[in-house]
Parts: structure tokens; sequence; C-alpha cells
């Protein structure tokens, strides 16, 4: 697959319907989307595709691998790496994680969006992108 720069996002989630739609989102914004099942399979596809992923999209509960696990290693790999986690299981998110924002499930596609590309700006504010320490607010998945 071809990519320019570091723009493509890792998109990973175990939810094939939720994994579906915000693939979609992202690739109507542009962003080149490139998916994993799981932690393990990100890896993977990190280590192949490595010079093109800009960011990456995480759910935090997955099967094999979690997303905290794998943001871990990807970030030994790349120290500094954008990640974005998504997740309705945000209260079990070590403190060492809590820099990154974290969308609570179901959220507003806009706000995964927003989410992106203010990670990639380094303009992430966990807080507004509602991390744990926000209150999380019900949103649609199928309304960008």
């Amino acid at each position: 697959m071809e990519y320019s720069n570091r723009n493509a996002v890792l998109l990973v989630d175990d939810e094939p319907m939720v994994r579906r739609l915000m693939r979609r989102s992202l690739q109507q914004a542009g962003y080149p989307v490139i998916e994993a099942t799981n932690g393990r399979d990100a890896l993977a596809r990190f280590r192949d595709d490595e010079d093109h992923i800009g960011i990456v999209v995480s759910d935090v509960m997955m099967p094999e691998m979690s997303g905290v696990d794998l943001a871990r290693q990807l970030l030994e790999l790349r120290p500094g790496l954008p990640i974005v986690f998504v997740s309705g299981h945000h209260e079990g998110l070590p403190h060492s994680m809590r820099e990154f924002p974290v969308l609570a499930k179901p959220f507003h596609l806009g706000d995964l969006l927003s989410a992106v590309e203010n990670s990639i700006s380094g303009r992430a504010d966990p807080v507004a992108a509602g991390s744990v320490s926000a209150s999380p607010v019900r949103h649609d998945f199928a309304h960008p």
C-alpha cells in the first residue's frame, strides 16, 4: 500500500463494526488507514509500515494484547508516537497512559477526527478528548 510520509492511521479495534465506522470517517477526512484487529496484529503491522504510520488509534480492551500493552511497545519503538485511545472501559487506564486522549465509547466520529488532528499537531488535550478525568458524554457512532 502506498502512503505519503507519516500520515497513515494505525486503527486497532477488535469490534469490526466500530472499526469500520472509524475507518470510514478517517478515510473521508483524507487519512490513509491501516487496520488491525488486536494488539499483536497492530504491532506486526506497525513494524511492516512504521515509516508511514503517523498516529495510532486503539481500543483499550482487546483479546491477546491490550491497547495499553500495545502502546507501551510502540512507544519503545518510536518515543513520542501520537496515540488516541477509544474505550468503553477507560477506568482501567494506567497513570502512565493518561497523557493520551481517551474517547469514551460511544462518541461522535467528529470527536475522533478532532482527537487525531490535535494529537498529530501536538495539541492533544486528554481532558477535552474525554479522558478518565472528564465525565463521559454519550454520543452516537453513526453520525459524524
